[in-house]
């Protein structure tokens, strides 16, 4: 999935930002697609909902917690 590539960038927050913000894009086309074949319209549209709440709350989250990209240890010892 495309959206959980923010682990391995350099700059997730802006990654993420750019992966929300294309969101209406491809909502939209999920949407068409379910218009046209004229079946199943209002399960779309909650995944499309579903999914675009759950990239906000990534956002959040890389924000908070990942603002600079994750954090190793190679050692595998505690971080101080």
């Amino acid at each position: 999935m495309h959206s959980l590539a923010w682990v391995s960038v350099e700059h997730p927050v802006v990654y993420t930002t750019e992966t929300v913000n294309s969101l209406p894009v491809f909502g939209e086309k999920v949407l068409k697609l379910a218009a046209e074949a004229e079946e199943g319209a209002e399960l779309h549209q909650a995944f499309v909902d579903s999914f675009k709440d759950l990239q906000r709350g990534l956002l959040i989250y890389v924000k908070e917690y990942h603002s600079k990209g994750l954090s190793w240890n190679p050692q595998g010892k505690e971080l101080k």
